[in-house]
C-alpha cells in the first residue's frame, strides 16, 4: 500500500507547501488529493483503477477484510472491498480540518478551524476564527482547479453543505 498523509501546493493557490510547514492552513485538493495504490496480486485484480472518492480512514478496515478478518465497529471508515471485487459502493463525503500553522500554531492560530466537505462534484470550505468567517465553494467538475468561488451564488448548496459538515463537527466531539 502506497500513499500519503497530505498533498503539496506547489503555487496553485500562491503558496508552496504545506500548511504545517508555515503559518497558512488551506482545505484545496492540491493538498488533499493524495495517491492511494494497493497490490496484492492474490487478493485485489491486476491494473484495476477505483474513480470513486474514498479516505486513507478507509485503509485499515479494506485490509482486515481483504484478509478475512473481522472489522471491529469501533473502527473508522469503511471496506473498499466490494470496489476491488468489481461491485458499487456508495459514495460518502470525505470531510477534513486543519488550522493555519499546523505543529507550529500559536494559541491564536488554534482559534481558527479549517474545515471542509467533498463529494466528488463539489467542495464547501469553511474558515472560521475570531477575525473571519468565510465560506467558499467549488464545483469540481467544471473548476477542479478550485479558481471561482461560487458560494454567493448557490445560497441553498452552500446550506446543506454546511449543515452536513456541522454535523461532522458535532459526531467529532466527545
Amino acid at each position: 500500500i502506497v500513499t500519503a498523509d497530505h498533498g503539496e501546493e506547489l503555487l496553485e493557490h500562491g503558496f508552496i507547501g504545506h500548511p504545517s510547514t508555515s503559518f497558512k492552513g488551506a482545505a484545496y485538493d492540491e493538498l488533499l488529493r493524495i495517491p492511494l495504490i494497493m497490490t496484492c496480486p492474490s487478493l485485489i485484480p491486476r491494473e484495476m483503477r477505483v474513480e470513486m472518492q474514498v479516505q486513507n480512514v478507509d485503509i485499515f478496515p479494506t485490509v482486515l477484510d481483504l484478509l478475512g478478518l473481522p472489522v471491529p465497529d469501533t473502527v473508522d471508515g469503511r471496506s473498499l472491498k466490494p470496489l476491488l471485487e468489481g461491485g458499487a459502493m456508495e459514495e460518502v463525503p470525505a470531510y477534513t480540518e486543519t488550522t493555519p500553522g499546523g505543529y507550529q500554531a500559536t494559541p491564536a492560530m488554534m482559534k481558527t478551524r479549517i474545515r471542509a466537505v467533498r463529494t466528488s462534484t463539489w467542495k464547501l470550505i469553511h474558515t472560521h476564527g475570531p477575525d473571519e468567517d468565510r465560506y467558499e465553494l467549488f464545483d469540481l467538475v467544471v473548476d477542479p482547479g478550485e479558481r471561482t468561488n461560487l458560494a454567493d451564488r448557490q445560497s441553498d448548496r452552500v446550506a446543506t453543505m454546511r449543515a452536513d459538515l456541522h454535523q461532522w463537527v458535532l459526531a467529532a466531539q466527545p
